[in-house]
């Protein structure tokens, strides 16, 4: 049995992280509808969020991926989609027709604006038009101005309303693992009960922190988060 494995060049002066990926033939690879017990894998489950990583490893990822997406809707347990593309494991044009399919299924989207124009070529209002389901969007927008400093700029909407943060000029010392940090404090804000505006911060807050913790692993806690979100 092989696991998925990847290997990080840190960033330097001259160029940026680069990410090597050894998933081929894992088992996540190999898994399959086969596989699962559905009953027992839905049992007291509050979410069920997925990412479009699933969707580009293998056929049978892709397949279960879906089954999966289908069996919660029938539960009517809520469901987060992350579009996390990534150019090295398929091509836009291979993936805009699964990830276009996958995020109909979400209440709640996980995007940048860059995904709402290259996969579901659409606007955030339009989004909430086109998929119904989507109870909160979330845009999440990252743009580096230096090799040590980024700014994040955080968008949640939702039929009745919004809640932004501003930019945010944050330093950076990790490049690996923010996109996750973020839609882990997202989704834990908005099952907690969090309103809008506190979501928001407390994720934005939750993927400035985890730029700066060495690895992949984010080991802030709630107080932590809540310390920066305060503050944002």
């Amino acid at each position: 049995d092989i696991l998925g494995i990847y290997f990080v060049q840190p960033l330097n002066a001259s160029r940026g992280t680069s990410v090597v990926y050894q998933r081929k033939y894992s088992e996540f690879t190999r898994f399959c509808e086969t596989d699962v017990d559905f009953d027992k894998a839905f049992d007291g489950v509050d979410l069920f969020h997925v990412s479009g990583i699933s969707f580009a490893l293998s056929e049978s990822s892709r397949a279960l991926g879906f089954r999966l997406l289908e069996e919660a809707n029938m539960r009517g347990i809520p469901v987060s989609f992350d579009f996390n593309y990534r150019a090295k494991l398929w091509s836009v044009d291979e993936a805009r027709p699964m990830l276009v399919k996958a995020a109909s299924y979400a209440d709640i989207l996980l995007a940048s604006s860059l995904d709402l124009s290259t996969f579901l070529q659409a606007d955030r209002e339009e989004v909430l038009q086109r998929f119904p389901r989507c109870k909160v969007l979330s845009i999440r927008d990252r743009k580096a101005t230096s090799q040590s400093e980024h700014v994040v700029t955080v968008q949640l909407v939702t039929p009745s309303g919004e809640a932004n943060v501003a930019p945010t000029a944050f330093a950076v010392s990790e490049t690996i693992g923010g996109g996750d940090a973020y839609g882990g404090c997202l989704l834990h804000a908005l099952l907690s009960g969090a309103d809008l505006s506190y979501a928001a911060r407390f994720a934005t807050a939750g993927f400035i922190l985890k730029h700066q913790q060495e690895g992949d692993t984010f080991w802030a806690n709630a107080d932590e988060i809540s310390a920066l979100a305060e503050r944002l």
